[in-house]
């Protein structure tokens, strides 16, 4: 008899084969399938509600372009075909079970739960992979870019796109010359810029024991288990780092980037690299996926809060500045495919600059943490909720140089 798994994807096949050896996840997945049926059932929008579908839609999926993940045709921007395809993508393993309660996850879904969890990090690599072939990407492609404002590609910002050959290089896409984003008083090493193109979320200050301290929405979460150490300690954000504890009494910050902004950052101070790594995590959404059957769109919760950082995939920087003390640079994954990588020649000893590249994140979402100490005096003076580009004044520091 013929195996039916030989008409799948290697991908789905890893997943069927877990689910055989696991009943009780199988369990698990058929019932965040239902919920998610009932929430939206729209095959348009969510097309796997049933766990057939699912696999057909991982086969598909693991080949598919951003724009394409999502079968609805009622999107006709390209930005939020590409937006709601993400929000499609992790709809099924977001989706909150009763039996997950209690177990200290950031959110009570398969995201977060062992072998899932691990076969979702596998399935986003996988789709990450595609988006490095020359199938990813062509002169269609750059049209259909092209004729979106949202993306900017006709201002004379980005190189040329003649050195575009996938996806991920464009999405990677370097700027034309450094004179497009010019760094906000180059002499004045008191001002803090903006390390990408990005919205600033806020400002937080870190207690005496190195944990953030939150705010009520925070603490709350909407029903989300942000309280706990693992959440908002500065350690594990940093894991594994020499300097975790050194932020005791500080600042912390971050800021967001969007699906069309420019993804490579760019050191937001100056000084001297101390320390350079990667921490592996969940490639999960960064905050939880909802669909508004109102709307008609799928929505990320959450997202502007912090906790959700210090699960997901992402690496750090530690820079010593100096009179103004550490600072830690944090690139954070989110969504598939939470890529997160440093250029080569930043590693300890190097000596950098406000607006030097750091790195790139390749598809998926993206946000970047920044922790000061306590003696840098750090204030935000950009506008939370207010976009940015990479080299603008972001914030400034009272400690004197």
């Amino acid at each position: 008899m013929t195996d039916i798994r030989t008409k799948h994807a290697p991908i789905t096949d890893e997943l069927i084969e877990l689910l055989e050896r696991d009943p009780a996840l199988k369990q698990l997945l058929e019932r965040a399938i239902a919920k998610a049926a009932a929430a939206n059932p729209n095959r348009d929008t969510n097309p796997s509600q049933t766990l057939e579908e699912y696999f057909a839609f991982v086969d598909r999926v693991s080949a598919a372009l951003p724009w394409a993940v999502n079968p609805s045709g009622r999107y006709s921007s390209l930005y939020w075909r590409i937006d709601q395809g993400m929000g499609c993508f992790y709809f099924i393993g977001d989706q909150p079970l009763e039996e997950l309660e209690g177990l200290g996850y950031y959110h009570p879904s398969l995201m977060y739960h062992e072998p899932f969890r691990s076969w979702m990090n596998r399935f986003v690599a996988v789709c990450g992979q595609f988006l490095d072939t020359q199938d990813s990407w062509s002169e269609e492609y750059y049209r259909n870019a092209l004729a979106n404002p949202d993306f900017h590609l006709d201002d004379g910002t980005y190189e040329d796109p003649k050195n575009w050959r996938t996806f991920n290089d464009f999405f990677t896409r370097a700027l034309r010359d450094p004179s497009v984003r010019p760094v906000a008083s180059p002499e004045d090493e008191s001002v803090v810029v903006s390390p990408t193109d990005a919205v600033p979320q806020g400002l937080w200050r870190i207690d005496e024991n190195s944990r953030v301290i939150l705010g009520e929405a925070e603490k709350e979460g909407g029903g989300i288990p942000v309280k706990t150490t693992s959440l908002s300690g500065i350690p594990d954000l940093l894991y594994g780092s020499r300097y975790a504890d050194a932020f005791a009494g500080g600042f912390l910050t971050h800021t967001f980037l969007d699906i069309n902004d420019y993804h490579r950052y760019h050191f937001p101070v100056s000084g001297t690299v101390l320390e350079r790594a990667l921490v592996p995590g969940a490639d999960a959404p960064g905050g939880v996926i909802r669909w508004y059957e109102d709307e008609g769109f799928y929505h990320q919760s959450y997202s502007d809060l912090y906790g959700w950082q210090s699960i997901e995939t992402r690496g750090y920087v530690i820079v010593d500045m100096g009179t103004s003390g550490l600072a830690a640079v944090v690139p954070v994954g989110m969504c598939q495919v939470s890529s997160v990588n440093f250029k080569e020649s930043v590693q300890p000893g190097a000596s950098v600059r406000r607006g030097d590249l750091l790195g790139m994140f390749k598809f998926g979402g993206s946000d970047i943490v920044m922790i000061f100490q306590k003696k840098a005096g750090f204030r935000l003076t950009a506008e939370p909720g207010k976009h940015l580009l990479m080299g603008q004044e972001y914030g400034r520091f009272s400690a004197s140089f």
